[in-house]
């Protein structure tokens, strides 16, 4: 068994230069599209997206009529439901007659929405088939192959459960919805009634919606938009697989599917060796593009598990909204939480005596170290070298108060505006690194210093012996 030595080269550049004026947003972005979307080996959803006319339910993008549908699998109680040849989407009973739906017809009709369980009164208690739903959705249930290894997609700590639709709004056509309240497919969470029949608007706060369209505004403008995932609002109509219960959100969050796996499962799963040969396939212009993301969107929560690698270096940003214009806190950064417990370990972070001197040891998340930006810039540091839109973003802010940020963007409240005024304007007037100073850190512990963890030497290479 091969021991592994931890061994930072402290001089940059770890691979072969290159500078940031050869890469080019645009060409990534098309290298990117075609790893993730030619039907790649280890793609294990393949939904494509269908625009299905009235009169042809769909189970997964494929018809349903005229066929018999073993729908078994997809309920998880053994029911069968037929839909016979020459059978029209009409003769199904509608969503809302049916107390519970085994299988919904996805019929593109627009839905009508209601605001209390009062205005339903179903006809029927269980339906086969029904139509009116506006999206087939399916437990997310894949194992995407990474560095030659089956990893297992991680669904996050909010205990939502995670399904995917097709779309036509993303290059691989699926699209990703969380939802509370399904501790698993066949329970439902009792502490939350009612929950599972209907929901509206309140099943979202406010500022939720505001920031999607908030973000997905601002990372448009600012040319950052190819590093973070697309997220939209659209209404959501379907039945929950497993439970055969309706699920209706009038203004859902729709989410972009990441290709290949969480930095966070890859790290637990692969070996040191591997996962270091996948690090050193992220190009150096994603890793640049990631941390000037974080830094003017003040990102507060970029840990392994909100960053995507695919086999062949391909790199999403997720879960991105709900810690956006808050405090930093960025693996890519140094001075912050995250960047710091790779470095010295969690025991040592939470420990009240601190570590002992000398070269740290091997630590569960240390190859994560290696994405610290200052490996990845020539020189190690960014200064005023923006991209040419980022540039124009940042002028157009510089002047401009947190309330006209804030209108300008529609954020949800003043204190996103005030964040957003302070990295805008110390990014534009003082440069990158001074901006890092600048934005206030994320306290995770007691004793952690107010302006951040003073700043080690970035650790960009690794030997193995």
């Amino acid at each position: 068994m091969l021991r592994t030595l931890f061994l930072c080269a402290l001089t940059f550049p770890v691979r072969d230069a290159q500078s940031l004026q050869s890469w080019h947003p645009k060409q990534f972005r098309k290298h990117s599209i075609a790893k993730t979307a030619d039907g790649a080996e280890n793609k294990q959803i393949s939904l494509e997206p269908v625009l299905t006319p009235v009169g042809s339910p769909t189970l997964a993008g494929e018809s349903l009529a005229p066929a018999v549908v073993d729908v078994s699998t997809q309920s998880g109680n053994g029911e069968r439901a037929t839909v016979e040849q020459g059978e029209k989407v009409g003769e199904y009973p509608h969503f809302e007659q049916c107390r519970n739906c085994t299988l919904c017809a996805a019929d593109q009709l627009e839905p009508s929405f209601h605001t209390s369980l009062a205005e339903i009164q179903p006809t029927h208690d269980t339906c086969p088939v029904c139509r009116g739903c506006t999206h087939h959705i399916e437990r997310i249930n894949t194992q995407p192959k990474v560095a030659g290894t089956a990893v297992k997609m991680a669904t996050g700590n909010t205990g939502a459960s995670i399904y995917t639709t097709p779309t036509n709004r993303t290059t691989n056509g699926i699209a990703v919805i969380k939802v509370h309240g399904v501790k698993s497919d066949m329970v439902a969470v009792s502490k939350v009634p009612q929950m599972m029949r209907l929901y509206h608007n309140s099943y979202y706060k406010s500022d939720e919606r505001k920031m999607v369209n908030a973000l997905m505004k601002l990372q448009h403008d600012c040319g950052l938009d190819h590093i973070n995932i697309q997220e939209w609002i659209e209404p959501l109509r379907a039945v929950v697989p497993g439970l055969s219960q309706r699920l209706e959100i009038k203004e859902s969050i729709f989410a972009e599917f990441a290709e290949g796996a969480s930095l966070e499962v890859l790290t637990g799963k692969l070996t040191d060796e591997k996962l270091f040969k996948l690090l050193q396939r992220v190009p150096h212009e994603a890793i640049y593009n990631a941390a000037l993301f974080d830094t003017l969107f003040v990102q507060g929560d970029r840990h392994g598990e909100n960053l995507f690698i695919t086999d062949e270096g391909g790199f999403k940003l997720i879960d991105t909204r709900d810690t956006t214009l808050t405090f930093m806190d960025s693996l890519f950064l140094p001075g912050t939480y995250f960047m710091e417990r790779n470095r010295i370990g969690n025991e040592a972070m939470h420990a009240k005596v601190p570590p002992p001197p000398g070269p740290p040891k091997r630590r569960d998340h240390w190859l994560q170290l290696t994405l610290d930006y200052r490996c990845h810039v020539p020189g190690g540091a960014i200064g005023f070298n923006y991209p040419p839109k980022v540039h124009q973003c940042l002028a157009s802010m510089q002047n401009a108060s947190a309330e006209e940020l804030m209108a300008r963007y529609g954020l949800p409240g003043l204190s996103h505006g005030k964040r957003l005024q302070l990295a805008a304007r110390t990014l534009h007037d003082e440069g990158f690194e001074a901006a890092l100073h600048a934005i206030p850190k994320k306290k995770v512990i007691k004793d952690q210093p107010p302006n951040g963890f003073p700043w080690q030497e970035p650790c960009c290479d690794i030997a193995f012996k």
